[in-house]
């Protein structure tokens, strides 16, 4: 089922599935929507499971600049409300898992479990130089970036020097070509301020939070390493870890049928 909730000036699109008992709020990664989700049916048979697509993805209508975790705090009432429930699970992929590591001091009271699939944020560095770039400078940069053909120009003639990393130039290449590309790429740049996490914090919240947690990893996830798991889940008895023989888009065939002989 998909249903739209309006929310401010905004209208949040979710999608909702499985027939559970208990309910699972879901956040997806950056460049993803709720739809990815259904790539793990073994979830239908414990939960109901509400995915929002997040401001600037999906069919999510964001007419903001940018969005804030109180915003996010206000998705997760949603599907509260909606769904009549007061308990819940949480599940967090990339992107999607830093947002409900900041947002956990706030919920950890009604928490069950909680799943975090490659979260960004337990990677030291991860996201830090974005996250920490000047605000001014960022909507600097958001308007140089339209008209775009100025912009590509330089991007080519950078590359061609060797002065950008491939990665780097395949990055900015893949989110920046298209109007709604960037506008989700800026409008999620423009946030990072409010998603403050890095390893440090994400171990102290959950071993604060004391909610049964299981962290996914990718073996051959170039972005989370298995170190990192390895640093949150230190000293911390609610804490689990299982690696995948995936990258780091690990939601798919392997981790689905590991969901089914542990749910």
């Amino acid at each position: 089922m998909n249903i739209t909730i309006p929310y401010k000036i905004h209208q949040i699109h979710w999608t909702i599935f499985g027939g559970g008992k208990h309910l699972l709020l879901a956040l997806h990664g950056f460049g993803d929507t709720s739809a990815i989700f259904k790539q793990l049916p073994s979830l239908a048979k414990q939960f109901t499971i509400y995915a929002p697509d997040l401001p600037f993805h999906g069919k999510t209508q964001w007419n903001a600049p940018s969005y804030t975790a109180e915003d996010m705090q206000a998705l997760i009432q949603q599907a509260l409300a909606h769904s009549g429930h007061t308990h819940f699970s949480v599940m967090g992929f990339s992107y999607g898992a830093r947002i409900l590591l900041t947002l956990l001091p706030n919920i950890q009271a009604q928490l069950a479990q909680i799943y975090l699939l490659a979260p960004d944020g337990i990677q030291a560095r991860s996201g830090r130089a974005a996250r920490l770039t000047p605000l001014w400078l960022r909507h600097a940069l958001v308007r140089l970036v339209e008209p775009p053909d100025r912009f590509f120009a330089f991007l080519h003639f950078v590359r061609a020097k060797h002065w950008l990393p491939s990665n780097t130039y395949n990055f900015l290449h893949l989110h920046l070509s298209r109007p709604n590309r960037r506008k989700r790429t800026f409008g999620t740049w423009l946030s990072l301020t409010d998603f403050p996490i890095e390893p440090r914090l994400a171990r102290q919240r959950l071993q604060a939070a004391k909610v049964s947690t299981t962290i996914y990893l990718g073996k051959k996830d170039p972005i989370i390493s298995m170190q990192a798991g390895h640093f949150i889940a230190k000293d911390n008895p609610s804490v689990q870890l299982h690696f995948l023989d995936t990258d780091h888009f690990l939601v798919g065939a392997e981790l689905d049928a590991l969901l089914r002989t542990e749910l």
